[in-house]
């Protein structure tokens, strides 16, 4: 298993990462951490493929862990409690939002232009409503889509249409920005959702709707990482 998962990183790699999965540290802020930061950074962004696989072998460790934790008696059989399997499902949709808006960063804007037109898949809708903590006219804002037309697309498994997906692909540029900038996703997430004085009190996630808008906080952002004191701090 473990020569198949990680077939083409190099060991030094491979064993940063299994020992951030055996730490069992589950939580989004050390997930996409890692993946920004630390010892295996640009070997992940070298292998995309190690990126979807750490996500997999994190749930198999995650789900082992709390088998462990409510291992059955051989009287008894004690299943694991339905809040807490609710609560880890609300967490990997939220890491996978980032993971997800990490890998668009990384396309070319040709593979971007094509994924556009292709339609985005359906599991950004749940990965954005966690990640974001989105209500319902937060998502029918963004996607351009009532409620009852995105829980369709889910259950038929159905891409986005371009108009949406355009405005993800937006919003991920935007996300891995702002993470770079504030190193974790609660803060980035955050800052997504509040409106922002700088940008003349507009809610960031709103001007993704736009590419004028998103420009102006690409702007906006490499003004304050360059220190620009002329400009109104985005933070």
């Amino acid at each position: 298993m473990w020569n198949d998962a990680f077939s083409g990183a190099s060991a030094r790699t491979a064993a940063a990462l299994f020992i951030h999965i055996q730490a069992a540290d589950f939580s989004t802020r050390a997930l996409v951490r890692h993946l920004w930061r630390g010892s295996f950074s640009s070997a992940a962004s070298a292998h995309p493929a190690i990126i979807g696989n750490t996500l997999r072998l994190e749930r198999r460790a995650a789900w082992d862990s709390l088998g462990r934790l409510f291992r059955p008696s051989r009287q008894a059989r004690i299943m694991i409690p339905p809040l807490a399997s609710k609560a880890h499902g609300r967490r990997d949709a939220a890491a996978h939002f980032w993971l997800l808006a990490h890998q668009v960063s990384q396309r070319s804007e040709a593979e971007r232009l094509a994924n556009i037109q292709a339609g985005f898949a359906h599991g950004w809708i749940r990965a954005v409503r966690d990640a974001l903590a989105l209500g319902p006219r937060q998502m029918e804002a963004l996607f351009n889509a009532s409620i009852s037309t995105l829980e369709r697309r889910q259950r038929q498994k159905q891409p986005l249409d371009p108009v949406a997906s355009e405005r993800l692909d937006r919003l991920a540029m935007i996300a891995s920005h702002i993470l770079r900038v504030l190193e974790t996703p609660e803060r980035a997430g955050r800052w997504l959702v509040t409106p922002n004085a700088a940008l003349g009190g507009c809610i960031p996630l709103q001007l993704c709707e736009t590419g004028l808008g998103t420009a102006r906080m690409h702007r906006a952002l490499e003004h304050a990482q360059s220190g620009d004191k002329g400009e109104p701090s985005v933070f």
